[in-house]
């Protein structure tokens, strides 16, 4: 089983810079740093696990790669009495 796991490292090694590119243009469309942060933060867990649980001695590849501080703007809520229409609306 440790084949996969290694094979897939390697490749994941090899296109690195093209999926920090990925990211940057996921970002620039719009979506908030804080959700690719998010999917990228898996992606860390799912190396991280593979390493562990293989006994691969390596560093994980993504361990070092620079995300962009996101604006702290929270989202405006929907008033509670809009929802409250709304709900009321459905029935």
């Amino acid at each position: 089983m440790t084949k996969p796991i290694a094979t897939m490292l390697v490749l994941c090694g090899a296109s690195m810079m093209s999926f920090v590119g990925v990211l940057m243009r996921l970002i620039d469309r719009g979506l908030r740093v804080a959700s690719v942060r998010r999917s990228f933060n898996t992606i860390k867990a799912i190396f991280n696990l593979a390493i562990a649980e293989h006994g691969l001695d390596m560093r994980n590849p993504f361990a070092s790669i620079f995300m962009p501080e996101g604006d702290n703007n929270k989202r405006v809520s929907i008033p509670v009495d809009t929802i409250r229409e709304i709900q009321q609306s459905c029935l």
